[in-house]
């Protein structure tokens, strides 16, 4: 995937993949993963942030954190927000780099 992510041709590949997505499914998108992503990818190019982050570490933090177990589904979507944080964190180096050059 190419970073900064636009959410309205996100949403609309997602569609044309035919994947159903709830109306709440894209306000989450557009309104917290998104953006999420887009500010990581940010700090890529700047350099700043934590990243890149283990996704099992994650996991296994917000759960000391919480207190709880993490259910399957939510460890796998952790796992994968955690992967994709650090896809965008990548080309934000990269993208900063090659501006340099």
């Amino acid at each position: 995937m190419k970073y900064p992510i636009n959410a309205d041709e996100y949403i609309a590949a997602v569609r044309e993949a035919s994947i159903n997505i709830s109306d709440q499914e894209e306000r989450y998108y557009r309104e917290t993963v998104i953006p999420l992503i887009n500010s990581v990818y940010r700090d890529g190019q700047q350099g700043s942030g934590a990243f890149p982050m283990n996704p099992d570490k994650i996991v296994e933090e917000f759960a000391q954190y919480t207190g709880r177990t993490i259910d399957d589904w939510s460890r796998d979507m952790m796992r994968r927000l955690t992967e994709w944080c650090n896809d965008a964190y990548a080309q934000g180096q990269q993208a900063a780099k090659e501006a340099q050059e």
